[in-house]
């Protein structure tokens, strides 16, 4: 619940520069003190609860755009707020430019206080969501199954990059950190004390089997690598933790584009145990996934 009250608070903060850096947005000049925080409320609440849903429909062309479509999408949220407050926008053009500034204050205040901090989330609660998916799109893969894929890897690569980098920054990593207690208390990820090649090593068992092959590759050619990184990266071979039957399903009918009751006579969901002699006498080439 504190996130989500920070996150609103701070893209709250966002809506209001921007507004004040976007000449074409009459906002009045009767503004009392109390209608400013009810207008970063209100922008708050589009970002936790609108932004996805457009997100949802239009992962593939953000991926297309390289990131770009976000300002139209940040123009979006903007039009809806001058709505809901009845105000006056000149033209489209200064909703574009209202939605660059308030993308790059949101950017610099997620980088800065850490709000986008890597969560090792439970693969129960991933499960859950693929499986809800699954049901909407009638058990069939579609595009909003591929669109939620696409900016579920964005948020994984953004947010790991993001602690990588900025984690070390001197005065940047320690606000990042703090900011860190604070808000996620109990429920940090679990990352933040953690090498660089083991952050990364993580960073490849979120993204899923696809990404986990890679760091198996690297690892079966990791000489030239530091002896940390070759440790870490061995992990890949036979420490990866089962991912989600359904997230799996959704894979496979993706790539064969036919429901997984119609490709095999029988498809089990839970992963096979790993067997203790292959497990301490042989090295898999593939993670022992359950698939």
């Amino acid at each position: 619940m504190l996130y989500l009250i920070v996150h609103i608070l701070v893209y709250g903060i966002a809506a209001i520069l921007a507004l004040r850096l976007t000449p074409g947005v009459e906002v009045g000049n009767t503004l009392g003190i109390l209608e400013w925080p009810l207008i970063g409320l209100v922008f708050g609440l589009l970002n936790a609860f609108i932004r996805p849903v457009i997100v949802l429909f239009t992962g593939r062309l953000i991926i297309r755009t390289l990131g770009l479509f976000l300002i139209v999408i940040n123009a979006i949220l903007l039009w809806l707020l001058a709505w809901i407050f009845r105000w006056q926008v000149d033209t489209a053009i200064w909703l574009l430019w209202g939605g660059l500034v308030v993308g790059i204050l949101m950017a610099v205040m997620d980088a800065l206080f850490g709000l986008n901090r890597p969560l090792i989330k439970d693969n129960a609660e991933n499960s859950r969501i693929w499986n809800v998916m699954i049901k909407l799109s009638g058990n069939r893969s579609n595009t909003l199954i591929a669109n939620l894929r696409l900016q579920q890897v964005y948020d994984i690569i953004y947010s790991y990059g993001s602690a990588i980098l900025l984690d070390r920054v001197p005065v940047v990593g320690t606000v990042r950190a703090w900011f860190g207690k604070w808000i996620y208390k109990d429920a940090d990820s679990g990352i933040a004390g953690l090498s660089t090649a083991a952050q990364v090593r993580v960073m490849l068992q979120t993204l899923g089997p696809t990404f986990v092959k890679f760091g198996q590759m690297v690892s079966s050619r990791a000489e030239a690598l530091p002896p940390e990184w070759q440790a870490e990266l061995a992990k890949l071979q036979s420490n990866v933790p089962p991912f989600p039957s359904a997230e799996a399903i959704a894979i496979v009918e993706e790539e064969l584009k036919h429901p997984i009751s119609e490709l095999f006579a029988s498809f089990t969901r839970n992963p096979l145990p790993r067997h203790p002699l292959r497990r301490s006498t042989m090295r898999p080439s593939t993670p022992v996934s359950g698939w």
